[in-house]
């Protein structure tokens, strides 16, 4: 038999198991003991109040599967102010580290068939020898924009790139002179605001990309007008030789 002792002992302890029962409010000794603990409702409710984070733009979220990785290599400042579209920032101070040279993507993309990494700074200087680099760790499949950034403000100055072009990108090579008039001009009304956080092309600047590439195609190129100039030239000049061959033969008595 148990004694009276035990017995209010027993009744004390499930008065107390009923009072903790009846208080959510903190955990008790007796939960720890029994493994029960106490489930947080506060912060489930805090959870459940606070906003969902706002879904970005579909222009801000990069391509799933892009079959090339446009890497702008030149210092951050000169990125925000104008890069292209597409383009992620990778400075070529980076290239001289000597642990992890190249980015995460950079890697992923290494040699991997029907993928290619294309490098681009104002001129091409500075992305030939990051791209010389590459070679030398055994990147196959890494290209130059040859060019750079001078050859689109030349020639495609609109729908490609975002933000403002750099003086220097209208300048020769030697830096002084500026660069003549290309087959296609900056026009302002094309000009689409700026944002810097482009991740893919927009319906206007895809719009002004195929303006832009039509009126490139339909100019003649200097070239291709010299071309036409000298086979017009030697056309003429044959034509008037038989001329001249036919009118003389025209004036031969025929022989008897």
């Amino acid at each position: 038999m148990m004694n009276e002792s035990e017995e209010n002992d027993d009744d004390v302890e499930d008065d107390i198991v009923e009072r903790v029962e009846t208080t959510p409010r903190q955990s008790k000794f007796l939960d720890v003991i029994r493994g029960t603990g106490e489930l947080n409702m506060r912060e489930q409710n805090k959870n459940l109040e606070l906003p969902p984070k706002p879904k970005l733009p579909k222009e801000q979220t990069p391509y799933s599967q892009s079959p090339y990785l446009l890497v702008d290599v030149r210092d951050s400042d000169a990125y925000e102010q104008c890069h292209m579209i597409t383009a992620e920032s990778y400075p070529s101070t980076n290239f001289s580290r000597t642990m992890n040279p190249f980015s995460h993507q950079m890697l992923q993309f290494k040699n991997m068939e029907g993928h290619i990494i294309i490098l681009y700074d104002t001129d091409e200087l500075i992305a030939t020898e990051c791209a010389t680099t590459m070679a030398q760790r055994g990147f196959e499949n890494v290209f130059v924009l040859s060019g750079g950034l001078r050859v689109l403000a030349q020639k495609l100055p609109n729908g490609l790139i975002t933000g403002s072009l750099p003086a220097e990108a209208f300048h020769s090579f030697d830096g002084k002179s500026k660069l003549k008039s290309g087959r296609v001009k900056y026009n302002p009304k094309n000009k689409i605001p700026a944002d810097m956080n482009l991740k893919r092309f927009t319906h206007d600047h895809l719009g002004v990309l195929s303006d832009s590439l039509d009126n490139l195609l339909l100019a003649p190129s200097d070239a291709g007008s010299r071309l036409s100039k000298s086979k017009i030239d030697t056309r003429s000049r044959s034509r008037a030789s038989m001329l001249t061959t036919t009118s003389s033969n025209s004036n031969i008595k025929p022989w008897k």
